[in-house]
């Protein structure tokens, strides 16, 4: 429900100053939906859940749009849980369960960093107090000054950014696991790339000073990575590797 409201605001934007990023959102989170479905249609369940997941939940910054104050909260709540749900099932493909063993604690610290986090941040966010901006009022929002905030929001980013250092470390032990010269193992040193150019685009948005015409390519930068993903794992599954259907049986 969430996801099809954030896809409708997205859709209601196509108009505004900037609809490359408006592509970007609509492509992707389709993107993701559809592999989704594809996965559990050819048997694969518990993949295809978390890759739709993962599409619905891209959606969901763009509720904000609907200046509501509620879907605003659950908005900055729920911002980066869709990474979770990709760091997920990248690290779940192609059984449906975690591998290297070691990532199933980096997942569940990823969920516990972007649920609980996420509703700290969702406590303190009141940019529109501190800054000029035209900003949707958050209706979660019960601490109002920026220093709370910051104390809040700073670990989170720290954490997370350790987080995506595993993912990569993990993603790069996988694939050493499962050999470079494996067909089944493309979608594993697709996400691996996808996930270091995830890294650095999230870095250099946080640290740099960009340009709306920078900012807008690094944007892409994590949408073409997050799509090459989706499209490894559709190719996966069209490709239909006997050894491998249905492991969630």
């Amino acid at each position: 429900m969430i996801g099809a409201v954030g896809l409708w605001a997205a859709l209601a934007k196509l108009a505004n100053p900037s609809p490359a990023l408006v592509v970007r959102y609509v492509v992707v989170g389709l993107a993701y939906l559809g592999v989704g479905w594809l996965l559990a249609e050819r048997g694969f369940g518990r993949l295809g859940v978390l890759i739709a997941l993962t599409g619905a939940l891209w959606f969901v910054n763009e509720i904000q749009d609907a200046r509501r104050g509620v879907l605003v909260g659950i908005a900055v709540l729920l911002a980066d849980v869709y990474r979770v749900t990709y760091a997920h099932a990248v690290l779940a493909y192609p059984t449906g369960r975690i591998r290297p063993r070691a990532g199933v604690w980096v997942i569940g610290a990823g969920y516990v960093l972007t649920l609980v986090g996420g509703a700290a941040r969702a406590l303190t966010y009141l940019p529109y107090r501190w800054e000029s901006c035209d900003c949707p009022r958050n209706a979660f929002a019960v601490f109002h000054n920026q220093s709370t905030y910051n104390h809040v929001n700073d670990p989170y980013r720290l954490v997370g950014l350790i987080l995506a250092v595993a993912l990569v470390a993990l993603l790069a032990i996988k694939t050493r696991s499962m050999g470079r010269g494996a067909a089944s193992s493309v979608p594993v040193w697709t996400a691996l790339v996808a996930s270091v150019l995830l890294l650095v685009a999230g870095i250099v948005r946080d640290q740099a000073d960009l340009s709306r015409g920078a900012l807008i390519f690094w944007l892409w930068v994590d949408g073409v990575a997050l799509l090459a993903v989706a499209l490894a794992f559709a190719l996966f599954v069209r490709a239909g590797f006997p050894s491998m259907k249905r492991p969630d049986g």
